[in-house]
């Protein structure tokens, strides 16, 4: 449907039936949408007497949607405060006339207007196409929404199918191509892996380099003019094979980030972000007792902490974080109910950890942050009632 300009000046009426040309031309190149195009909708409403753009409202436009035999249409508007321009653009069911997603993407001027549209129709169009995708599937593995790339949907589909078929190496080649277009499609590298341990790869090593920039970021006062950027590694390996009865991983993560965003005076590193991070983790199983043993070694580098009285911002670290957990998961029956007896021990040899520090009002006293004890144990019993095997 036409946009409506709410921005209270003239220039911007052309974008009214602009955004809505845009959205048609890119969700028209959608090989899973229908799209209706401008001719039919301007008929359908040069067929209504004393319509504008002004009084398009949703009841009327679900109406008009209805009569375009669409499922759902999209409305919006443009506003302008100051320097900014902002478009808002909601998906409404035709026929219940809810409003089920909503977006904005923001400019500071009409030469962003293009870039604007651009971004917002690529959204619709991966929204729209991730939820016909779905709808087509009855399975809790297809139905939930873990990306926001259509493209990488479709390439996780094919994957699931080709698992479903027991054709395992085509599965893993469609489950890579969707983490390639979306490196932060976690549910791609979860099943991945599940595949990878049904094929016998008992050892798998992994390595990922990425670069994010980040705009939009919320700021104090309210805005979303903060930015940001993150760069870093990650690899990770995993060796079930080498050792009789013992699984080991290792991983390492390096990250160069630094943000400009809530009450921040410059960019600089986050408060919850360390440059290095490594996890050393060996499970081995004694089948003669039928227990399970672990040892997880996690070291972290100090985080940024807020010091007065450096005028670097954000210039401090803390100290670095070691910590090395102990547990064990013994398995057995009770009164024929299988049962899993677990204990677990965090900071076993008692590490001095201080995770910031706060400072006094006037920066002269300066206390740590600490764990709220040195060391921490569970002890935990899990029974299955009614069921003597887990298999």
């Amino acid at each position: 449907m036409p946009f409506e300009n709410l921005s209270g000046d003239t220039l911007y009426n052309v974008w009214r039936g602009g955004f809505q040309n845009l959205l048609i031309s890119t969700l028209s190149n959608s090989e899973e949408l229908l799209v209706r195009q401008y001719q039919a909708i301007y008929s359908v409403l040069e067929g209504r007497k004393n319509i504008s753009y002004a009084s398009l409202t949703p009841s009327l436009a679900s109406e008009l949607a209805e009569k375009l035999e669409s499922r759902t249409f999209v409305i919006g508007n443009i506003l302008k405060a100051g320097n900014k321009i902002r478009v808002n653009a909601q998906l409404v069911n035709a026929g219940s006339e809810e409003i089920y997603k909503t977006y904005q993407v923001d400019g500071n001027t009409e030469d962003d207007i293009l870039d604007m549209a651009d971004s917002l129709s690529g959204m619709i169009k991966n929204y729209l196409e991730i939820k016909k995708l779905v709808e087509q599937y009855d399975s809790p593995a297809i139905r939930g929404r873990f990306t926001n790339s259509s493209e990488a949907y479709q390439y996780y589909i094919h994957g699931y199918n080709a698992f479903m078929d027991l054709d395992l190496q085509t599965a893993t080649e469609w489950f890579s191509k969707a983490i390639e277009i979306d490196p932060d499609f976690i549910t791609a590298y979860v099943t991945l892996s599940f595949v990878y341990r049904v094929m016998g790869n008992d050892k798998l090593a992994k390595g990922t380099i990425f670069t994010y920039p980040y705009i939009n970021l919320p700021e104090v006062p309210f805005s979303n003019d903060g930015i940001g950027h993150a760069k870093g590694i990650d690899i990770f390996w995993r060796d079930r094979e080498t050792f009789d009865m013992t699984d080991y991983w290792l991983s390492y993560s390096y990250l160069d980030t630094k943000r400009d965003f809530i009450n921040y005076p410059t960019l600089a590193m986050p408060t919850f972000a360390t440059p290095h991070t490594f996890s050393a983790v060996v499970k081995h199983w004694v089948s003669s007792i039928t227990t399970s043993f672990g040892l997880t070694y996690t070291f972290a580098t100090g985080r940024p902490y807020y010091n007065p009285n450096n005028p670097e911002f954000l210039g401090d670290r803390a100290r670095n974080y070691n910590n090395l957990s102990l547990n064990a998961s013994h398995l057995t029956t009770i009164f024929d109910n299988f049962t899993v007896i677990f204990f677990s021990v965090d900071n076993l040899i008692g590490f001095k950890n201080i995770y910031s520090y706060n400072f006094s009002t006037d920066g002269t006293v300066r206390r740590p942050v600490l764990p709220t004890s040195t060391r921490a144990f569970f002890l935990g019993i899990f029974i299955s009632v009614g069921q003597a095997s887990p298999f």
